[in-house]
């Protein structure tokens, strides 16, 4: 038991240091740059990388609300794509989208925190992935923590 806690409680720590590791980023540059310059000078802007992880956090959010309260329901696995188009990110600003980002983590967190230990086993069912537990999930979240800010940092090196 203490050692999955313990797993769970680093997990928690490297979320919130991702989001404090992305803002000093940020803090380093232009509104100008962070929205010129795109993944391979064609993907997306560091801007649009920040949309898609805020609205990603509200998915990850539900998907844990959904396994934690529901019987191996099926979670929502949205096209990243097709949400950067239906909700605007090319018009969008870094920060605010960074600020709601980090306001919809603390909610993520705030929930994540709070579940018991036996909570943790309880699964979804993942479109591609299949059979997907709350550990599992937490443990996507973190990644795609830092698959994204490697990808906003390797942006502004490139600068295509």
């Amino acid at each position: 038991m203490f050692a999955a806690s313990m797993n769970r409680d680093l997990k928690f720590d490297e979320m919130r240091r991702a989001q404090q590791s992305v803002r000093h980023v940020l803090d380093l540059r232009s509104p100008e740059t962070l929205r010129t310059y795109r993944d391979g000078g064609k993907g997306w802007t560091v801007t649009e990388v920040l949309c898609h992880l805020r609205d990603f956090e509200s998915v990850f959010l539900e998907r844990a609300q959904l396994t934690a309260k529901s019987e191996f329901p099926d979670i929502p696995f949205p096209d990243p794509d097709q949400l950067a188009v239906d909700h605007h990110y090319a018009d969008e600003e870094a920060w605010p989208a960074f600020e709601d980002w980090h306001r919809r983590r603390r909610a993520l967190l705030e929930f994540l925190e709070c579940l018991p230990e036996e909570a943790w086993e309880r699964a979804a069912n993942h479109p591609t992935r299949g059979r997907f537990t709350l550990h599992q999930q937490l443990m996507l979240t973190a990644w795609h923590d830092v698959n994204h800010l490697e990808q906003i940092t390797r942006i502004l090196v490139e600068k295509k």
